[in-house]
């Protein structure tokens, strides 16, 4: 199966450098809005951090406030987690984080490329911390509460990596194998597409893992987060860590078949290594919160 050839990294096109993988992080932040109104309106989720010039809670409620809070510590602690856990020689010239590069041309703008999801998870945590401290709610209340979208927001996310035809998996003989467009062996998209199709280079029949992510840590553990927030008799920071929980099993599993792009300890890459403390902390926790329920 070959990788669909209309398909483009570029929503628009090259000269406008607005690929669907930063795209979807705005579409998961419009459907974290949406889904934030939706726990808002079921009573679900009581904010008032937001108040007008007398005094009275706005309509939003104080969702922008914890948008604002989340969607900047998951940008912020996913570009640092980048580095810190796959990139550490990348501090000798920290403004490559910040996304710049040095040539003989000068500065130049080289874009954010690297995104972690367990530095990106970390920063969404500490930003719920903080907002929660701020403003004097629970924690489990926001994080329980976010739990959804963050779902959805993998979902948009590895849709957005298939559709730059990146991270993908292993190389594979199932009937279901893709072969993904080489652009970096062409030397970018624009000179791939130059050429003529019968000579653009593609890799091996590969693992589509990037749509194995999407369903299980996107479809599924939404679906599990919605019907979790149905039942009222579920305890309050069940749904955080039964989140954290299937995300470490989902991504564990995928691993065994998403290409290896870091460091590995013998069988154990490191999206495992990062992924299975995942489990067993949140097994603990859950096991703790039920037993004091109990108590």
């Amino acid at each position: 199966m070959k990788y669909p050839e209309f398909l483009s990294p570029f929503i628009i096109s090259p000269s406008i450098p607005l690929r669907w993988y930063g795209a979807m992080y705005i579409v998961g932040i419009a459907c974290s809005y949406l889904l934030f109104k939706w726990s808002l309106n079921r009573g679900d989720l009581v904010l008032l951090t937001r108040k007008d010039k007398n005094g009275n809670a706005t309509e939003d409620g104080g969702i922008f406030d914890m948008l604002f809070y989340v969607a900047l510590g998951t940008i912020i602690g996913a570009r640092i987690g980048y580095f810190v856990l796959y990139s550490p020689q990348t501090f000798l010239s920290p403004w490559e984080i910040l996304g710049f590069s040095f040539n003989a041309g000068g500065v130049q703008f080289s874009g954010f490329a690297g995104m972690s999801f367990h530095g990106g998870m970390l920063g969404l945590l500490v930003a719920c911390v903080l907002f929660a401290r701020k403003y004097k709610y629970k924690v489990y209340m926001i994080t329980d509460n976010i739990a959804l979208s963050m779902s959805v927001c993998l979902f948009f996310g590895r849709i957005g990596n298939f559709l730059n035809a990146e991270l993908y998996g292993r190389i594979t003989d199932a009937f279901f194998g893709m072969r993904f467009p080489s652009y970096d062996i062409a030397g970018g998209y624009e000179s791939w597409l130059s050429m003529m199709p019968a000579i653009r280079p593609y890799t091996e029949p590969r693992h589509p893992s990037q749509l194995y992510e999407a369903f299980l840590e996107g479809l599924v553990l939404a679906a599990v987060m919605y019907f979790l927030s149905k039942n009222k008799k579920v305890l309050q920071g069940t749904r955080t860590w039964v989140w954290l929980l299937l995300y470490g099993i989902f991504r564990t599993l995928v691993e065994f078949v998403r290409e290896i792009s870091e460091w590995q300890v013998g069988i154990f890459t490191a999206g495992m290594l990062y992924s299975i403390p995942m489990i067993i902390v949140s097994t603990i926790m859950l096991i703790y919160i039920h037993k004091n329920a109990h108590n």
